[in-house]
């Protein structure tokens, strides 16, 4: 064999933040003219677009879809009122609805607590926390099954949250659900801050990789940047991993993106430059992965 390849998409944010109907029709000819596979549909609140219109825009252009769940301000799975979880529960189902409704396979976020929600726990504390969560998960992945949808859960950095930082912390609470209902979703940004050895994080998730989300380590464009990309892609084709790469940044442009992502300057000479190299390197990069 002579090496795998991977669909390589683009999540929006790149460019703009709310995603609305408008802005979708514009974006997917421009990246699929580029030669991406897919476009990832971040679900910031419901109704920001209409999935039934984005699924025709994206068939229109030969474009895949994969959906990212937003957890911002007030949506909490553990440590929160029970009105709270259930609303969160809600914007979850809400979320695996619109994927089942664009064809995405899945749903991918850190769906526990709020990003830049920290607090110190014990060890008794964090497992108790973790117990929870696997409860509260529980009735969205039965929804996502029905659906055929499986949700990615998102290690995040220790600046954005204490709960679930690594791969071996992820696996804890998506090991007693159902694999067809929920996974990981990989952020090699997030990967890079976190775990000692990326390859040997990507074999231990194995085949409970969901999706995999790609930037520099500076939020930037892969390529640009410190991460062995060689390495990391053999792990994947080790696991046989097939999903798509999506390459997940933002703009500095959009005041109320731009503060919550970090992003003080440009990570590129142009968003379009950012989102095109990226994918450049990506392509050039799949022959080298071998079994």
């Amino acid at each position: 064999m002579a090496g795998a390849t991977w669909p390589v998409g683009v999540n929006t944010w790149v460019w703009t933040s709310p995603l609305t109907d408008r802005s979708l029709a514009e974006l997917a000819p421009r990246v699929a003219a580029w030669g991406f596979d897919v476009l990832e549909l971040p679900v910031e609140q419901p109704g920001d677009w209409d999935p039934r219109r984005a699924a025709q825009v994206l068939a229109d252009h030969g474009l895949a879809a994969s959906v990212s769940l937003v957890m911002g301000p007030g949506r909490e799975l553990v440590a929160a009122d029970a009105a709270t979880v259930r609303a969160t529960q809600d914007y979850l189902r809400t979320v695996v609805d619109a994927a089942h409704t664009v064809g995405a396979r899945v749903i991918g976020g850190p769906a526990y607590a709020s990003v830049g929600r920290t607090w110190r726990t014990t060890p008794q504390e964090r497992a108790a926390a973790c117990a929870e969560l696997v409860e509260q998960l529980a009735p969205v992945v039965e929804h996502a099954v029905s659906a055929g949808v499986v949700v990615g859960l998102e290690p995040l950095n220790r600046y954005e949250t204490s709960l679930i930082n690594t791969v071996d912390q992820a696996l804890a609470v998506v090991g007693p659900l159902p694999a067809e209902g929920i996974g990981l979703m990989l952020d090699v940004y997030h990967m890079n801050i976190e775990e000692r050895d990326l390859p040997a994080a990507v074999e231990r998730a194995g085949a409970r990789i969901a999706a995999v989300q790609v930037c520099g380590n500076d939020r930037g464009a892969p390529g640009h940047d410190g991460i062995d990309w060689p390495g990391l892609l053999t792990a994947l084709d080790r696991v046989a991993y097939r999903g798509p790469l999506v390459i997940e940044s933002f703009t500095a442009d959009n005041a109320t993106i731009a503060t919550a992502a970090s992003i003080w300057r440009p990570l590129a000479a142009s968003q379009d430059a950012l989102a095109t190299e990226g994918l450049a390197y990506l392509r050039g990069l799949m022959p080298v992965a071998q079994v």
